[in-house]
């Protein structure tokens, strides 16, 4: 636990004095080392389809841009709720 502390606070100085592009994210670090695999590579495969969507639309204003680029949160949102749901849902039916 103070391992885990401790690169978490030295990865977040890291990124205070990089002012922003030190690229390691301590709270995706820290999701990894908790959640499943899958749920992890599901994260790593969403955020790669955003990241070349993101590419392929670079363009203010456009359609494509507004969907992939400026709905990324919504989307996200949405997704990790209904997975939610989906899980309650299935631990309510094995009950």
């Amino acid at each position: 636990m103070i391992v885990a502390a401790v690169s978490a606070a030295a990865i977040e100085i890291a990124k205070i004095v990089t002012k922003g592009r030190f690229p390691l994210s301590a709270v995706s670090i820290g999701l990894g080392v908790v959640l499943p695999p899958e749920a992890t590579f599901a994260m790593f495969v969403g955020a790669l389809l955003f990241w070349i969507m993101g590419r392929r639309h670079p363009v203010k204003g456009t359609r494509g841009n507004e969907f992939w680029v400026e709905g990324l949160e919504p989307i996200c949102a949405g997704l990790i709720s209904g997975s939610a749901l989906m899980g309650i849902g299935n631990r309510s039916s094995t009950c």
